[in-house]
C-alpha cells in the first residue's frame, strides 16, 4: 500500500461540515446546543470557526474575550468534532478603523475608503500586519494544546488591491528589486521611448489607475504581480504568527477557483494544504456538461498546485445569494458535486455555511440548517445522507490521483494575454472559455488531467495543451522544446508565443525563437472575427465553426492536417502538426466553437496512448475520475446530466457505497455516482 498524503495525518478521514459562526447566536445558548445535537445527526465532523470573530474576541483593543471559541472547542471535543481556526483578519472590528485609518484601503482614484465589507484593509500597512500578528498570536497561545485544532484557515478569500502611499512606495521597491535598482533597465523593458513615457526616477512611477497609466501593458502585469506579492507577504506575517506556538498545525486559506485577482501559485507556496471555495452556477442553460467541466477543471487546477490532496473549504449545499439567479440545486445534486470533488482529490466536504444567520449579506445563502432550524428539510435529509456515503471513502483519504495529460494555465499568461490590446479584444480574448473547451474533451472522456504552470514538470506527462500561450519567458521555450524533442506531444494555439516575460514583443515573427521550428509554422498575421463571420475549418472533410480569432500561418516544415475554407487565406493551413525530434507538436491556428476539440483530442489521445479511468462507455453527460492507493484503483462515475442512463463495461468492479459487484452493465441515475474499486495488474 502506498504512503497516502493526509492533509492532517491525526485526523485520517474525510472531513464534513463547514463554516459555523457560533458568534452570532450568543443570546440564544438554546441554538447552540441544538446545532450540536444537529450537526451529529447530520453526520457533520469539522467545523470551520472565527472567520469574522474579531470583534467578539477583542472587543477593545487589547482586551480579549475567548468564552464564546472556549464554548465552541468544549462543544466540539465532547461531540468529536475536529476544529478548522479562522485567523480573522478578512473583516477588523470598527474602532480600529476608526483609531488608525490608515490600515483601511485606498482605490485607484486616491480615495480613503470607509469602514465596511471584508478585506477592506491595506495589506502593506505596519500597523495592520502588527494587529494581525497579535490576535493570532493570542489564539495559537490559547488554543495550541486542544485536541480539536486540526487546522489553522488564513484570513478568507484573499482578494482587492490598496493604492495608498504605503503601498506606492513599497510598489516602487519591488519593481527596484524586480530591475536591479536600475530605472533604464525598467523603460526598456515597459518600451518607454512610446509615447515619451521614460521615467528618470523610481518616485515617478505610479501604480495603474484611470487617471494615469492604464495602457502599459508590461506596468499592469507587473502591478498584479506586485499585488500577489504583497499578499504573500501578508499570509506568512500571520502563518509565522500561528506557527510559532502551533508548528505541528498545517495551514492553508481558501482560494477561489480560477480567480484572475492573484497568482494562486505564488500563493500555495506559503501554504501546507491547497483549499478552494467552489460554487458552480448548477442548473444553468449552457448544459449540464459546460457546468461539470468547469468544476472538473477547477478542481484539476487546484489539485494540482501541490500535485496532492487538496480541501473544498466552500461550497453550497443549495443556493447561494450572490449570483444573478439563485437556483437550488436539485435532488441528489449536492451528492454528486461532493463525490465529485473527491474524485478529482479532495479530502473534504465542507459548506459554506452549517447555519443561517439571521441578518447580513448572506442571511439567504443557503445552509444545512436554514432559518426553521430543524433536520426536516430535504437540504439536511441530504447531507446526512451524504455523511453516510463519506464515511464509506474514508478509505480514499490521502490516496493520490494520476495524470498523464495536463493542461498549461498560469495567471501571469492569463493577465499578460487578456490585458494586452490587439486582435480581439471582446470578452478578454474569451481566455478562460477557450481553456474550459480544450478541457472539455477530456473530461468527457475520463481522462485524468493536471493544469501545470511554466514551473512544473513537464517530464511525468505524454501529452500537453497550452492554449493561448501568449507570455513565453525563453527559459519556458527551452522547456517546451526539449519536452518534444524527447519524445513529449505538444498542443498549442494561436496567440501563441508572442511576448516575454516583461510583455514585450518578440522580434522575428511568432511563435517567437525555437517554437517557430519545434510547431513547424509561421503565423503571419491573426484575423479578428465578427460573431456574425462565417469562416470554417476542414478537418478529416468535416466542417469547424471559426469564432474569435485565426492566425494566418504558413507551413515551416510541419504537415497541413487541417485547413481554412473561407476568406483570402482559404485552402492555407489551419492546424499543424510537427514531428520535432522524438516527439510531436500541434498548431491549432483557430477558435472553434468547440466541436473541432470534440473531435481532434480523442484522435490525439488515442495516438499518445493515453486511457480513460474508466474502461466503459460514458454518455451524454457522464465521466470518470479515479484515486490509486497502490494498486487499487478508486473509480468514480459521475452522471451529471437529469437523465438516467446505461453504463457498460467489461471490467468487474467492487461498488463500494452500495456493496455489490459490478459487471456486465448498471444504471446510472439522474445525478448519480458510482464509486467502485479494482484491483490493477501488478
Amino acid at each position: 500500500m502506498a504512503k497516502k498524503e493526509l492533509i492532517n495525518e491525526k485526523f485520517p478521514f474525510v472531513w464534513h461540515g463547514g463554516d459555523y459562526c457560533p458568534e452570532q447566536w450568543q443570546y440564544a445558548p438554546e441554538i447552540l446546543n441544538e446545532d450540536m445535537r444537529l450537526f451529529d445527526k447530520a453526520g457533520i465532523n469539522a467545523l470551520t470557526v472565527n472567520m469574522f470573530a474579531w470583534s467578539t474576541i477583542e472587543p477593545e483593543e487589547g482586551k480579549y474575550d475567548f468564552s464564546y471559541l472556549d464554548d465552541v472547542f468544549e462543544r466540539a471535543e465532547k461531540h468529536g468534532k475536529l476544529i478548522i481556526l479562522g485567523t480573522p483578519s478578512g473583516a477588523r472590528p470598527a474602532y480600529m478603523a476608526k483609531k488608525y485609518p490608515e490600515i483601511l484601503r485606498t482605490n485607484e482614484l486616491g480615495q480613503k475608503n470607509l469602514f465596511g465589507n471584508r478585506h477592506n484593509h491595506c495589506f502593506t500597512s505596519p500597523k495592520y500586519r502588527e494587529l494581525t500578528a497579535k490576535i493570532d498570536g493570542e489564539l495559537a497561545k490559547r488554543y495550541k494544546n486542544s485536541k480539536s485544532l486540526a487546522m489553522w484557515h488564513i484570513s478568507n478569500e484573499f482578494n482587492g488591491e490598496c493604492h495608498c502611499e504605503l503601498c506606492k512606495k513599497a510598489f516602487r521597491e519591488w519593481l527596484k528589486m524586480r530591475y536591479d535598482n536600475n530605472i533604464d533597465k525598467l523603460n526598456f523593458a515597459y518600451w518607454n521611448t512610446f509615447w515619451s513615457h521614460t521615467y528618470s526616477s523610481w518616485d515617478e512611477i505610479d501604480p495603474p489607475s484611470s487617471l494615469g497609466e492604464m495602457r502599459n501593458w508590461a506596468h499592469l502585469v507587473n502591478w498584479k504581480r506586485f499585488i500577489t506579492y504583497q499578499t504573500a507577504e501578508f499570509m506568512r506575517i500571520e502563518i509565522r504568527a500561528v506557527k510559532e506556538f502551533t508548528p505541528d498545525i498545517p495551514v492553508t486559506t481558501n482560494f477561489m477557483g480560477a480567480n484572475l485577482g492573484l497568482n494562486y501559485r505564488e500563493l500555495a507556496r506559503e501554504v501546507d494544504v491547497i483549499s478552494d471555495d467552489n460554487y458552480p452556477n448548477w442548473h444553468h442553460y449552457f448544459g449540464c456538461e459546460y457546468i461539470a467541466n468547469q468544476l472538473s477543471f477547477t478542481a484539476n487546477l487546484q489539485r494540482s498546485l501541490k500535485h496532492k490532496p487538496y480541501m473544498i473549504m466552500e461550497n453550497a449545499p443549495s443556493a447561494t445569494n450572490w449570483t444573478d439567479v439563485n437556483k437550488l440545486k436539485r435532488p441528489n445534486v449536492n451528492r454528486l458535486s461532493a463525490l465529485s470533488y473527491i474524485a478529482h482529490g479532495a479530502d473534504t466536504v465542507l459548506y459554506f455555511q452549517l447555519r443561517a444567520g439571521r441578518g447580513g449579506s448572506e442571511m439567504y445563502h443557503g445552509a444545512v440548517i436554514d432559518h426553521t432550524g430543524t433536520d426536516k428539510t430535504r437540504v439536511f435529509g441530504e447531507v446526512a445522507a451524504l455523511s453516510g456515503d463519506l464515511k464509506k471513502l474514508d478509505c480514499i483519504a490521502g490516496t493520490e490521483t494520476r495524470a498523464e495529460t495536463a493542461l498549461f494555465f498560469d495567471w501571469e499568461n492569463t493577465w499578460a494575454a487578456s490585458l494586452t490590446k490587439g486582435f480581439n479584444n471582446t470578452n478578454d480574448k474569451n481566455f478562460i472559455k477557450t481553456v474550459y473547451k480544450h478541457h472539455m474533451p477530456f473530461w468527457k472522456n475520463g481522462i485524468a488531467t493536471d493544469i501545470i504552470g511554466y514551473d512544473d514538470d513537464f517530464s511525468k506527462y505524454k501529452l500537453i495543451v497550452a492554449p493561448m500561450m501568449y507570455m513565453t519567458p525563453q527559459k519556458f521555450i527551452d522547456k517546451i522544446e526539449d519536452y518534444v524533442k524527447n519524445g513529449g506531444t505538444f498542443v498549442t494555439t494561436y496567440y501563441s508565443g508572442m511576448a516575454d516575460e516583461n510583455n514585450m514583443a518578440y522580434l522575428g515573427g511568432f511563435p517567437a525563437n525555437k517554437l517557430m521550428n519545434v510547431f513547424g509554422v509561421w503565423a503571419e498575421e491573426i484575423d479578428a472575427l465578427y460573431p456574425e463571420d462565417d469562416n470554417f475549418a476542414v478537418y478529416n472533410g468535416k466542417n469547424y465553426k471559426i469564432c474569435d480569432m485565426c492566425a494566418v500561418v504558413h507551413q515551416k516544415g510541419g504537415r497541413a492536417i487541417a485547413k481554412y475554407g473561407n476568406d483570402f487565406y482559404k485552402d492555407m493551413p489551419a492546424v499543424i502538426e510537427n514531428s520535432y525530434g522524438n516527439g510531436k507538436a500541434y498548431y491549432v491556428a483557430f477558435r472553434s466553437d468547440g466541436s473541432f476539440e470534440k473531435d481532434f483530442y480523442p484522435e490525439l489521445i488515442k495516438k499518445c496512448g493515453i486511457k480513460s479511468e474508466f474502461d466503459g462507455n460514458l454518455p451524454y453527460g457522464v465521466s470518470a475520475n479515479a484515486r490509486y492507493d497502490g494498486n487499487t484503483a478508486y473509480v468514480f462515475v459521475q452522471n451529471f446530466s437529469d437523465k438516467s442512463v446505461v453504463i457498460k463495461t467489461d471490467e468487474k468492479y467492487d461498488d463500494i457505497l452500495n456493496r455489490t459487484t459490478v459487471t456486465g452493465e448498471f444504471t446510472l441515475n439522474p445525478y448519480d455516482v458510482r464509486v467502485m474499486k479494482k484491483t490493477l495488474n501488478q
